[in-house]
């Protein structure tokens, strides 16, 4: 179909974004466990989790089109433009239609003050708010934490974040899959990634 003949693009876009952000596709590869066990819990017609699915683990695909990360974090009116890039990328595959507008809306908040449109509440398309939960937690993920530790300033992050940046049911749910879930995403994340593992030995003074 249109997404398997898509998948050599979509390759070279994941390549490039390693090779810009190192870690960025154990970061995929741990997205994209975390959306599969979430999506378990969600009442998600089976037709649409691929969809979601992809979303999660693309969302930052955008950062291909931002400079490379320095010594400073990604300021807050960064964020919502890799959305935009990363939908732009995406638009131009066919079978990625709906991938697209989730994408494009997972920077936007609960509260309506997110980007780009400003949408509030259940406005924001379901699916971009699933991607919303999915990508404040690994945003949480801080590379220098122990599993155990990522987890829970991860777990801290979606309770602090619910009712104004997320959907507060989605966000409770997720928590739910956070403890339930707890040792098959702790050993997802015992092997560090590339960037991980550069910092550890900079530390080390290797």
């Amino acid at each position: 179909g249109d997404v398997a003949r898509n998948l050599g693009a979509l390759t070279s876009l994941v390549t490039a974004l390693e090779a810009r952000h190192p870690g960025a596709l154990d970061r995929m590869r741990f997205a994209s466990r975390l959306a599969q066990l979430f999506l378990a819990h969600l009442p998600v017609p089976e037709r649409q989790r691929w969809t979601i699915h992809a979303a999660c683990i693309l969302r930052d695909v955008g950062k291909l089109g931002l400079a490379p990360p320095g010594p400073r974090q990604p300021s807050a009116a960064e964020a919502p433009g890799h959305a935009l890039i990363g939908a732009r990328m995406l638009a131009g595959l066919a079978g990625f239609g709906r991938v697209v507008a989730l994408v494009r809306h997972h920077h936007e908040r609960w509260d309506g003050r997110g980007s780009p449109e400003g949408l509030r509440g259940e406005a924001i398309p379901y699916g971009a708010r699933i991607v919303a939960v999915v990508d404040a937690l690994m945003e949480a993920l801080l590379p220098e934490l122990d599993p155990e530790e990522a987890l829970a300033h991860g777990r801290a992050a979606v309770e602090r974040q619910a009712g104004n940046r997320l959907d507060p049911a989605l966000s409770d749910r997720l928590l739910f899959v956070l403890d339930d879930e707890r040792q098959g995403l702790r050993t997802a994340l015992e092997t560090p990634d590339r960037g991980q593992a550069d910092l550890q030995r900079r530390r080390r003074g290797a």
